[in-house]
């Protein structure tokens, strides 16, 4: 694997309920005018853990939970997912 993907990989782990983090799995939901249902369809994830992540009560969605919603959604998961501590 690259680098930069080991970084993000990293990063999306590290994704955690941090209170002020934007929803931003929802917001691009939403700006697609998708229900969590249709985002489930279109992802391959399921209803329930795309409802666990929006209402953050999952710390670590899978690499390839993240990389589904990000392709089906059409943004870079970095977008989603990454969280930078600095």
């Amino acid at each position: 694997m690259s680098f930069a993907l080991d970084v993000c990989i990293l990063n999306i782990r590290r994704y955690t309920e941090v209170s002020n983090m934007n929803n931003k799995v929802q917001d691009c939901r939403w700006d697609k005018g998708w229900s969590q249902e249709r985002l489930a369809t279109c992802s391959g994830v399921s209803q329930s853990v795309i409802c666990k992540i929006e209402n953050k009560k999952t710390k670590n969605p899978s690499v390839e939970a993240a990389f589904r919603i990000s392709d089906a959604l059409g943004v870079d998961v970095r977008e989603l997912f990454y969280y930078d501590d600095e």
